[in-house]
């Protein structure tokens, strides 16, 4: 590969991480609950798991693309270890939810006390492999880089793309935190309403993941 290669691979990588981690879902509006609460700290761990396990989805995905195409089961199987996390994650929402209403969300709470950079770092783990939509997410864009000839289908340019769309996605997880710092103040009378609804959200996603394992089982 040469220099020019490997640029283009790493810009490729970055930047379509980085928009793909834009919309909102499970695990941005984990991060930008945490910075809503004044956590940076803590947001800023969750998203270094978050990314740790990304990569690694990334480049497994990108290896295994021909075999994971061939083995729909494989996805199967997934979903169903995602949906009792997702719903574990929901009742903590909810029950955070409803210890913090009339409350001021910048104060300690005992949720608060709880969480440190070290918990939420591995909170990122668990849940970024819970987001199983990155599989099919990678599998798909993968193909459409490699049949335009824009990712060369070789390890060493798989390692830097996954690299780069690591880089891509904590990127986009810094991008929420700076909203939630922004935010905080005006929006901490709202923290309760955040709780559950991210609480909805996780629920959603384990029904969507319930939905997907029922459907491919037929």
């Amino acid at each position: 590969m040469t220099y020019n290669d490997i640029l283009q691979h790493l810009w490729l990588g970055f930047s379509s991480s980085f928009i793909g981690t834009l919309p909102l879902g499970m695990l941005n509006l984990t991060v930008l609950q945490l910075s809503l609460a004044n956590r940076q700290k803590q947001a800023i761990a969750f998203s270094l798991g978050a990314t740790v396990i990304e990569f690694a989805q990334i480049l497994i995905t990108l290896l295994g693309m021909n075999v994971l195409l061939a083995i729909p089961q494989l996805s199967n199987i997934f979903s169903v270890i995602s949906i009792p996390i997702l719903i574990y994650l929901a009742v903590q929402n909810f029950k955070k939810g409803t210890n913090t209403e009339g409350s001021n969300p910048a104060e300690e709470s005992r949720f608060g006390e709880q969480l440190s950079p070290k918990s939420t770092f591995y909170q990122g783990i668990v849940l970024g492999f819970a987001n199983v939509i990155v599989y099919p997410f990678w599998l798909l864009w993968g193909n459409v880089f490699v049949q335009n000839g824009w990712l060369t289908p070789s390890p060493i340019a798989y390692f830097y793309f996954s690299f780069a769309a690591a880089i891509g996605t904590f990127g986009g997880f810094l991008f929420f935190i700076l909203i939630g710092k922004i935010l905080w103040k005006r929006l901490t009378k709202l923290q309760s309403v955040i709780d559950k609804l991210i609480a909805f959200t996780f629920l959603g996603f384990a029904a969507f993941q319930f939905y997907t394992v029922l459907v491919m089982s037929k």
